[in-house]
């Protein structure tokens, strides 16, 4: 291992140790700091990096190496009423338009009114 990467991590389990022990006294980080002569804003300055390191190794430890094959689910969606094969007869000034799912009654019933007109 590297000086610096040793050095780091004496220094983050130290730190660790240190505020554990504010923690246990009950004082605020004001008072334990003022009673031990540690800066507050030293002591500040190594809870967010011993904060941050931990949130690193719950990140890495969270990651799940396997990846997931993509699934596939049927979506069924209302389909709208669309206009299917639409016949327009035209006769003399008047026009009929006959949509493809009309009932074969009414188209039956206007083929009549136009042939006997």
């Amino acid at each position: 291992m590297e000086t610096r990467i040793i050095t780091r991590e004496y220094r983050m389990q130290k730190w660790a140790g240190i505020i554990q022990e504010r923690q246990a006294s009950g004082l605020t980080v004001r008072g334990w700091c003022r009673e031990n002569g540690v800066k507050e804003k030293t002591y500040y300055y190594w809870q967010k990096k011993l904060r941050e390191m931990a949130c690193e190794e719950l990140a890495l430890r969270t990651v799940s190496p396997v990846s997931v094959a993509p699934t596939f689910t049927e979506v069924n969606l209302p389909v709208k009423a669309e206009t299917v094969g639409a016949i327009t007869i035209r006769f003399e000034n008047a026009a009929v338009e006959i949509i493809g799912n009309s009932p074969s009654s009414a188209i039956e019933a206007v083929l009549r009114t136009l042939m006997h007109r």
